[in-house]
C-alpha cells in the first residue's frame, strides 16, 4: 500500500475519519446519495453554457443528455456515459456535476444512461442497458447536436468505477457484433477494437484489474492510453476540494480528444 496523498489525509482529518459505506443495499444506497448530494453542493453553480434534458428509453431506463453551448468538433461525436457506484448504487443526480463540467469542457454531446442495479437486476441487465443507451444515442445523434444530418458519427463510451466496467463490455459488444467473424473468445483486434483510456488509482483495490486489462489489450494490438494516480484512492474525485480533483476532469477531457483525435499516447 502506497502512501496516501497529503492532500487526502487532511480530508479524512476534516471528516474526522475514512469515508466508506457500510450496510443492507437499501442502507448503502441511503448513504450514498446523501454523500452525493452533500457533495454537490460544494461545486460551483450548473454551468449556464451547458444544458440538460432527461428523458426515458424504450425499456423504461432513464438518461440525461448534457450538451455543451459550444462543440469542439462539428462532425458526429457523441458520448454515452455509465456511473458508479458498484453496479448497486448511483443515478442520474450522483454525477450529474461531473458530467456537466465534461461535456463543457470536452466540447462534447454527453448522454448519461440510469442502468439498472444489482441485485434486483442480475448480470448482463447492465450491458444490456448500456447498449440500448449507446443505440439511441446513435439514432438520434444529430438532433442531439443540432444538425439535421450527420456525414459521419464517432461514439465515445465513458465510465468510472463500476461505469468504466460496463464501458468495456459494451464496447466490445458493438464490436463482435459489427465484426461477427471475429467469434466470442475474440478480446480485441488491433484493426476493430478501438482506442482506449484507463485511469486507475494507487491506493485503490481495482487497481491491479485496471493494469492487468491495459495490458491484455495492449498485447492484442489495441492502442492504450494509461494513466496511474499517485497515492489517492479509489474514486478520490467525487470529492470536488481535493485539489486533485481538477486534474482528473482534465486529464480526461484530453483522453476524450486522445480517442477521438487519434493521438499518440
Amino acid at each position: 500500500m502506497a502512501e496516501y496523498t497529503e492532500s487526502w489525509l487532511k480530508l479524512e482529518e476534516a471528516l474526522g475519519s475514512r469515508p466508506g459505506l457500510s450496510g443492507s443495499t437499501d442502507e448503502l444506497r441511503t448513504a450514498y446519495n446523501s454523500l452525493t448530494a452533500a457533495l454537490a453542493t460544494q461545486y460551483p453553480p450548473a454551468s449556464s453554457h451547458v444544458t440538460a434534458e432527461d428523458g426515458t428509453l424504450g425499456s423504461g431506463d432513464a438518461y440525461r443528455v448534457y450538451a455543451p453551448a459550444k462543440l469542439s468538433s462539428p462532425d458526429g461525436s457523441v458520448a454515452i456515459y455509465f456511473h458508479s457506484g458498484g453496479f448497486a448504487l448511483g443515478d442520474l443526480d450522483s454525477e450529474d456535476q461531473l458530467c456537466r463540467m465534461l461535456a463543457e469542457a470536452g466540447g462534447i454531446v454527453l448522454v448519461s444512461i440510469g442502468y439498472r442495479l444489482a441485485p434486483e437486476h442480475k448480470a448482463l441487465a447492465q450491458v444490456d442497458d448500456g447498449m440500448e443507451g449507446l443505440e439511441w444515442a446513435a439514432a438520434n445523434a444529430a438532433r442531439l447536436e443540432g444538425q439535421s444530418s450527420l456525414e459521419k458519427l464517432r461514439l465515445l463510451v465513458i465510465g468510472v468505477s463500476a461505469g468504466g466496467e460496463l464501458a468495456l463490455p459494451v464496447t466490445r459488444r458493438v464490436v463482435l457484433d459489427a465484426f461477427p467473424a471475429l467469434g466470442a473468445g475474440s478480446y480485441t483486434s488491433d484493426r476493430n477494437y478501438p482506442p482506449t483510456c484507463i485511469a486507475v488509482c494507487e491506493n485503490d483495490p481495482l487497481r491491479d484489474d485496471g493494469r492487468v486489462v491495459a495490458g491484455q489489450l495492449t498485447a492484442g494490438g489495441v492502442r492504450v492510453k494509461s494513466k496511474v494516480y499517485k497515492g489517492p484512492p479509489h474514486c478520490f474525485w467525487i470529492f470536488p476540494t481535493l485539489p486533485e480533483t481538477a486534474g482528473f476532469v482534465q486529464d480526461t477531457v484530453e483522453g476524450i480528444q486522445w480517442v477521438l483525435n487519434g493521438d499518440k499516447p
